[in-house]
């Protein structure tokens, strides 16, 4: 039995979503718990699919799942008259873009898994395999927020706060040590209620704000950006708990931005749907903790959870980074939501 919780169609793509080139690709990020699945058509988006996967799904039932949504995938391309030419994954943990093997354990275990010739035995496609991190922060050099930056930090805050430096609209390839994790640094935030430090990522990741909140007394389940409308409604403890993370976050940006000197900070994830006054507050607090260089800006990301599926049909089309700016997304239209199980 495949346990699927949860099936949606995302957002239309922001403005400005589209890819070069002129063939038809199926793009899919896999993290744990999530596959996202995407048909890019030209310069069009086409199709988004979401699927929500049960924490006790195991390894060989998740690849069957990913497996499905790449056949429905392609099924649909061809109702709408397209026939995709080749596949972009990506992967929450590296991937090595010449074998197609992941060498890291990971969430899934994933070690020495051979993910592009799974995919390309089932689909009869080239497909190129790589890091959702990298390849959503390629998306936004070339389509997104990073456009028209030499070095920007690319920041997709979910459940991690991973991390990575696009140069010139490359995100290095040839080292799977690229990609930092901005949530293994320490906070003394807190250090007044609890004496000690924390993890950034215990404090300000976006996944956490919910656990906090329940925590001090909250409704349990909420989104981070659920906690910041309590909070700006007058909710005492949803203030302290998001305070508390924007402080934190503010503390591991600083950090990286001492150390790697990027001219820009794209913040994707959660966190890029934060209002104005969400970032003026950010760029402020980044601002006092960097005064011995000029801080760099601070802007939402512009593509929104769609950055790694864009990143992953780039993948397969070596776009240039210097690729005619994009005017509007052209057309979503749903894939039908499978069964609760089979």
């Amino acid at each position: 039995m495949h346990e699927v919780i949860g099936n949606s169609v995302a957002d239309p793509a922001p403005r400005g979503s589209k890819t070069t080139g002129s063939a038809t690709v199926i793009a899919l990020a896999l993290s744990r718990g999530h596959i996202e699945g995407a048909v890019v058509g030209g310069d069009e988006v086409l199709t988004l699919t979401h699927r929500r996967v049960a924490p006790s799904v195991g390894i060989d039932e998740f690849v069957d799942l990913a497996l499905d949504c790449t056949t429905e995938l392609r099924e649909h391309s061809g109702r709408l008259g397209r026939r995709p030419a080749a596949a972009g994954v990506v992967l929450a943990e590296d991937g090595d873009g010449v074998n197609g093997l992941s060498p890291f354990a990971g969430e899934y275990h994933w070690r020495g898994a051979p993910v592009r010739a799974w995919l390309e035995e089932h689909l009869d496609l080239p497909v190129t395999v790589g890091h959702d991190v990298r390849a959503g922060g390629q998306a936004e050099a070339r389509l997104g927020a990073g456009r028209g930056s030499r070095a920007f930090l690319y920041v997709p805050a979910g459940d991690r706060i991973p991390a990575v430096l696009v140069l010139d609209g490359h995100a290095p390839e040839k080292s799977r040590f690229c990609v930092g994790d901005l949530g293994r640094l320490p906070t003394w935030t807190g250090a007044a209620d609890t004496g000690r430090a924390e993890r950034v990522g215990d404090v300000a990741a976006p996944r956490a704000l919910g656990r906090r909140y329940e925590a001090a007394g909250g409704r349990a389940g909420l989104s981070a950006l659920s906690v910041h409308q309590r909070a700006r409604a007058g909710d005492r403890a949803a203030a302290h708990v998001w305070n508390e993370a924007l402080e934190a976050f503010a503390d591991a940006l600083a950090s990286a931005v001492m150390v790697l000197g990027p001219e820009r900070v794209v913040i994707g994830g959660d966190y890029a749907e934060a209002d104005k006054a969400y970032f003026r507050r950010l760029r402020r607090a980044v601002a006092g903790r960097t005064e011995s260089r000029p801080a760099p800006v601070i802007v939402p990301a512009q593509l929104g959870l769609q950055a790694a599926l864009l990143g992953a049909a780039l993948l397969t089309r070596g776009a240039p980074a210097d690729a005619e700016p994009p005017i509007r997304p052209r057309l979503l239209t749903a894939l039908p939501s499978p069964p609760n199980t089979r």
